[in-house]
This record gives C-alpha cells, sequence and structure tokens, in this order.
C-alpha cells in the first residue's frame, strides 16, 4: 500500500542509473625513485606483520623522511601505500583496472535490481 491506498495494476515503475567514471588518479605521474622506494619498505613492513605506525617509527629511526622533508607519522605511511598508481600501461595495471571496473558495475547492478525488487514489492503491497 502506498499512502493508506492501493496503487493501480497499470502502474509500472522503472529506475535508471547512470554512472560516469573519473579517474583522473590514472593520470598522475608515476612515483619518484624515492616514492617506490618508500612505498617498496613499507610494503615489505605490512608484509611482515608491521602496523602504519611501526613503518613509521623505522623510518624515522634509519633518518628517512616524507618527500616533503618531514617526519613519518601513521598517515604518512598509510597515504604512501593508499596513493600507489595504477599504471594502465602494463598488463598488471590493465588487469588491476579492469577488475576494479568489473566490480564497480557489479554493484552497480545489484543496487539497480534491490531498488527495482523493492519497488515492485512496495507496489504490489507485499513489505519490503
Amino acid at each position: 500500500m502506498l499512502g493508506g491506498k492501493s496503487p493501480p495494476n497499470d502502474v509500472h515503475a522503472s529506475l535508471c542509473f547512470h554512472l560516469k567514471l573519473r579517474a583522473s588518479h590514472l593520470l598522475v605521474a608515476p612515483y619518484s625513485d624515492y616514492q617506490e622506494f618508500l612505498y617498496q619498505t613499507i610494503s615489505k613492513h605490512l608484509e611482515m606483520g608491521w602496523n602504519y605506525q611501526q613503518s613509521a617509527d623505522w623510518l624515522n629511526d634509519n633518518g628517512y623522511t616524507t618527500p616533503r622533508g618531514k617526519r613519518f607519522g601513521n598517515a604518512h605511511t598509510h597515504s604512501i601505500v593508499k596513493n600507489q598508481n595504477i599504471d594502465t600501461t602494463t598488463i598488471v595495471g590493465e588487469l588491476f583496472f579492469n577488475i576494479i571496473n568489473s566490480i564497480a558495475q557489479y554493484e552497480l547492478q545489484l543496487t539497480r535490481e534491490r531498488i527495482v525488487s523493492g519497488l515492485e514489492k512496495l507496489l504490489d503491497g507485499k513489505p519490503i
């Protein structure tokens, strides 16, 4: 029931989504040699079971600074790993981008199906 009244049988609902995916981070210049070193070092620390703060402490203790010349903190090390660029000129980068794109499309379709299903139940007077 909609607003306390049963909907007419000739009412059909449809919902249309448009998704525009912009990935400007794919156009960013690759990491410098120093940034790549930091990324590799932090990634190795994470693989060894360290957290971001432990990695930051190690970098500080060994005389490394952020690319802007500051001491490392938890947020700095996390940011370096999170912001690693996707290079779509390599086969692995292209694969990764396509996997992420496929997941986004799947989530869009799943959301669309759930909304349409909910609207159909609502129009049929069934609980959602």
